[in-house]
């Protein structure tokens, strides 16, 4: 091979690979702007999420809150009760006392069942 030859197949491999480099280099530019892409709606379903779990925290701290109170409403309604119970209980042992003396009933009303 002469050197004429030579220097046009270097030439030639040059083109080439400036052509492919071109190729490459218009690829990589695509593939930037479609991760850009993707970055830009992985960053935007994520701020999503993040408010959906904000809202998802509140509306759970309000139900705590909720069961708390009605937590502590069933307990004071249960004490009421309770309460309401002791006091029918005294009347009626005191009535039964002043009707028929000799019979006593239980001393606590949860006894009696």
């Amino acid at each position: 091979m002469d050197l004429s030859a030579s220097t046009d197949a270097c030439k030639a491999a040059d083109v080439r690979y400036a052509d492919q480099l071109a190729e490459h280099e218009v690829a990589a530019t695509r593939c930037a702007e479609i991760l850009r892409h993707e970055l830009s709606r992985v960053v935007a379903h994520s701020d999503e999420l993040e408010a959906l779990l904000h809202s998802e925290r509140k509306e759970s701290e309000r139900l705590n809150a909720l069961l708390v109170r009605l937590d502590v409403e069933r307990s004071s309604e249960r004490l009421s009760a309770r309460q309401e119970l002791e006091r029918v209980h005294e009347q009626l042992v005191a009535a039964n006392e002043r009707a028929q003396p000799h019979v006593s009933l239980p001393a606590s009303p949860t006894m009696m069942w």
